[in-house]
C-alpha cells in the first residue's frame, strides 16, 4: 500500500520498485504474443532494454542531463 507523500509511511525507493515492476509486466505482457513464434529470447532481452529506456526517458523529463543509451542485443 502506498501513502501520500505528505504522509510520514510514504517509500519512495517501494513506490519507484513497484511502478517499474508494473511496467516491467505489462511490456512483457505487449511482447507476449511473440513468444508463440520461438521469440522467447528476443522478448525477455527487449522488454528489459524497453525498461531501461523509459527509466532514461523519466530522468530526461525530469530536467536530469543523460544520453540514452542501449545495449546491443546478440543471440
Amino acid at each position: 500500500m502506498s501513502y501520500s507523500r505528505a504522509t510520514m509511511n510514504y517509500d519512495e525507493d517501494a513506490d519507484w520498485a513497484k511502478t517499474i515492476g508494473q511496467y516491467r509486466l505489462r511490456v512483457g505482457t505487449a511482447l507476449s504474443p511473440l513468444r508463440k513464434y520461438g521469440q522467447s529470447e528476443y522478448v525477455t532481452g527487449v522488454s528489459e532494454e524497453l525498461v531501461q529506456l523509459a527509466i532514461q526517458l523519466h530522468y530526461k523529463l525530469s530536467g536530469v542531463d543523460m544520453p540514452f543509451d542501449i545495449e546491443e542485443i546478440h543471440w
